[in-house]
């Protein structure tokens, strides 16, 4: 988890004066440091598990201090609903030119956690690695 001192002994400068006395959910939502759009016209799809590709409306990247998620996940204008557990894989371009944007795991009805912030190395399959 994102604690306050962790987040002020790593940023001392960036965020120490601003994010003195506030809570670690505060902090966290103060240290978003960047959110990515990936909107249809970079032709997302999304891979659940070991299953097909599928074209998907848009989706956000939120990345933070220790931690990137996927989120806002649109498919036909309504959200997404995700089966907690699940790897989920966010790719976007044409399909001969396509490159992986986000790689985590489903940790609630509307939200991936990157796969490094979720597994050790341990806890991989065998053709995976962090």
């Amino acid at each position: 988890m994102t604690s306050q001192a962790g987040i002020l002994r790593r940023y001392p400068r960036r965020f120490g004066r601003r994010c003195k006395g506030w809570t670690a959910a505060a902090v966290t939502a103060c240290c978003i440091i960047r959110r990515v759009k990936i909107e249809k016209e970079r032709l997302p799809r999304l891979q659940i598990d070991d299953g097909e590709p599928f074209a998907i409306d848009s989706a956000e990247v939120q990345r933070d201090v220790e931690r990137s998620t996927l989120t806002n996940v649109l498919r036909s204008g309504e959200p997404y609903v995700f089966t907690p557990g699940a790897k989920v894989t966010l790719w976007q371009g044409p399909l001969e030119k396509t490159s992986v944007v986000f790689v985590g795991k489903a940790i609630d009805e509307s939200n991936v956690l990157d796969l490094i912030s979720t597994e050790t190395d341990e806890e991989l399959e065998d053709y995976e690695s962090i």
